[in-house]
């Protein structure tokens, strides 16, 4: 019978093969980004989808000002900046949403600027969200460090076991006479 370690280490060498393969395979395409499209570029109102090479539509909420463009996210619309301030336009998927604040005392800005920053600030938020392979990328890479790691430990175990004396060796002839070792005549 041969012994388990080689086959082990076959398997493994295998294994790590093929997630270097897939790993090899996944780096060497292009990202959907730069992937060469026959479509035109978006207009306003829209954000540009790299997967199937279409623009689409922002959702509620979300507007693209820009006229000729690949962006690939539309920005949220303003909120107001104070609770005092009053709505003027509606924002659309083309345009922003407008606000009509009231003029304030410098020390009460100064008071709202410190009291609450968090209003005051407007972030953009990503549509769609944005995917990427790196996650991937990076787990195969950690999933073949770790199997490689482990091929050599069984290397390591395989020829320790193979260089240390058995200490029970010599002594079991002696202890056990009936299950000697016949030699073929």
């Amino acid at each position: 019978m041969k012994k388990p370690c080689v086959y082990f280490i076959f398997v493994a060498l295998g294994i790590i093969l093929q997630l270097l393969n897939g790993t090899i395979a996944m780096t060497t395409h292009k990202p959907p980004e730069t992937i060469a499209c026959e479509s035109s570029p978006c207009t306003k109102g829209e954000y540009y989808n790299p997967t199937s090479c279409t623009c689409r539509p922002c959702p509620p909420g979300h507007f693209n000002k820009n006229t000729t463009h690949r962006d690939l996210k539309c920005q949220a619309h303003t909120l107001p900046l104070v609770p005092e301030c009053k709505l003027t336009k509606n924002g659309t998927n083309k345009s922003d949403t407008e606000w009509d604040c009231p003029t304030l005392e410098t020390t009460y800005v100064t008071s709202a600027i410190s009291s609450a920053p968090s209003s005051l600030s407007t972030s953009s938020t990503p549509w769609p969200v944005e995917s990427s392979s790196h996650t991937l990328v990076i787990i195969i890479v950690v999933i073949s460090a770790i199997c490689f790691i482990l091929i050599i430990i069984v290397i390591i175990c395989c020829i320790w076991r193979k260089k240390s004396p058995h200490p029970n060796n010599n002594n079991f002839n002696a202890a056990h006479p009936m299950l000697e070792k016949s030699s073929p005549v």
